[in-house]
């Protein structure tokens, strides 16, 4: 059994912190200083258009993330409230954030005229790193609480042992790491890193989320049996497997870590290939 270990406001510098929003803002930084490496190494994008694909995912990633909130998981919220929606405070969901984040890079690199796939693979490899902050602070704050269970890796909840799927997301994303960092060694077809996130967190979200608690308060919607976030993982399954099947004949971009070798596909840095 694993203990409940609950960290409470953190003092920095006068200002009361909750561990959860700073593990945030430390996985967007993060996220968007290693999208910037990536992007620093050339390859198959336009250096311009890359600059401001940070800033587009993460604004259009919060307004995503409170509006499947309130929309799919609470929408008696709506009903009780209807300025709900503009209340951006009000409550987040992880799926909305990806749906959101993603929906406002792509339409800016369709507006841009750009090869979808390169920047996705960079732009998703960058929000890995910063989801295992986000998920770190998830297993911190114990918010995303499962079933009750006797499982070796429960946690022991102040009312009962449970499945905890922050933490399992947690080291989910962290395998998903190792994963990436292999695959980084050597240059790859544009939209394998795209697909293989895809490809490893979709299918195990889909499944985490049969543990998810329903005798909490604020418990998540069911649609015929599934959550919002499941039927998310459906689709993000199979654009995973469209994106695979597309890498193949895509070519190959430049090595997203270690030396950089002379080629054609380092010449793209400052222009499109």
């Amino acid at each position: 059994m694993i203990p409940y270990i609950s960290l409470g406001k953190l003092n920095l510098l006068g200002l009361e912190v909750q561990p959860f929003f700073l593990l945030v803002a430390i996985g967007i930084v993060s996220g968007v200083l290693l999208y910037d490496r990536i992007c620093r190494r050339g390859g198959r994008i336009d250096r311009r258009t890359a600059h401001h694909v940070p800033e587009i995912c993460v604004l259009g990633g919060f307004i995503g993330a409170h509006l499947v909130h309130v929309l799919f998981y609470h929408p008696e919220q709506l009903a009780e409230d209807p300025f709900a929606l503009f209340k951006f405070w009000g409550g987040i969901s992880s799926i909305g954030g990806f749906l959101g984040g993603v929906g406002a890079g792509w339409l800016y690199l369709v507006w841009k005229r750009a090869p979808i796939l390169p920047y996705a693979d960079r732009a998703l490899t960058g929000l890995a790193a910063g989801w295992f902050f986000g998920r770190m602070g998830c297993a911190l704050s114990h918010d995303h609480p499962g079933r009750l269970s006797e499982f070796p890796l429960a946690v022991a909840y102040p009312d009962g042992s449970r499945f905890d799927l922050g933490l399992y997301e947690f080291i989910l994303t962290a395998v998903i790491l190792a994963v990436l960092w292999t695959l980084a060694g050597k240059p790859r077809r544009s939209g394998t890193f795209a697909a293989a996130i895809a490809l490893l967190y979709a299918p195990l979200r889909f499944l985490l989320d049969f543990l998810r608690a329903e005798d909490v308060a604020l418990a998540d919607a069911r649609y015929l049996g599934l959550t919002p976030a499941q039927y998310g993982m459906l689709a993000l399954t199979a654009l995973g497997l469209v994106v695979l099947y597309r890498s193949r004949r895509q070519p190959e971009d430049v090595a997203f870590r270690g030396p950089i070798s002379p080629g054609p596909a380092n010449g793209g840095a400052a222009g499109q290939p």
